[in-house]
């Protein structure tokens, strides 16, 4: 059955002119980046001449056995990277070391947490004492100092 092309276009406003495209989120656009690095011709010749100055060993526990892996210390300057930002790990390293760096992320994934709550209810505190303008009138030590005294004195 034809279908009626002043039916088809009236509803082409439901669909988005494109479908494939979205918007990555900050940790996505890092993901992407990081994939496409790894698959390029500079990073392998990074990672080759960072195997060849570890001679094969594992730079944490100094195992000759198995296959190594070279691991980010740090992706500051991920696609710059310097051969200092890489250390060679055995299998068995890297594992402990991703470990390692997941338990960090959570860390500071709950201490941001943490000072967002602070912050939020510091302000909360201070508009309802003070006022909206509070921030520019008042020392925020002080009131924070005052803040932290009433949060004591509700627990």
């Amino acid at each position: 059955m034809k279908q009626n092309s002043a039916v088809a276009n009236h509803f082409d406003f439901f669909e988005s002119p494109n479908k494939a495209t979205r918007i990555l989120t900050p940790l996505e656009k890092r993901l992407a980046a990081k994939a496409a690095h790894m698959k390029s011709a500079k990073w392998k010749k990074l990672r080759k001449a960072k195997l060849d100055q570890a001679r094969g060993q594992c730079e944490k526990c100094g195992s000759w056995i198995g296959r190594k892996d070279v691991h980010h210390k740090t992706y500051d300057r991920l696609g710059n990277e310097r051969l200092g930002d890489l250390i060679v790990l055995c299998t068995h390293c890297h594992e402990i070391e991703d470990e390692r760096r997941a338990v960090a992320a959570k860390q500071r994934a709950a201490n941001a947490l943490e000072n967002a709550i602070w912050d939020s209810g510091l302000s909360t505190f201070a508009t309802k004492k003070y006022g909206e303008d509070w921030s520019g009138t008042y020392d925020y030590y002080d009131v924070a100092e005052e803040y932290a005294e009433w949060l004591e004195g509700c627990y």
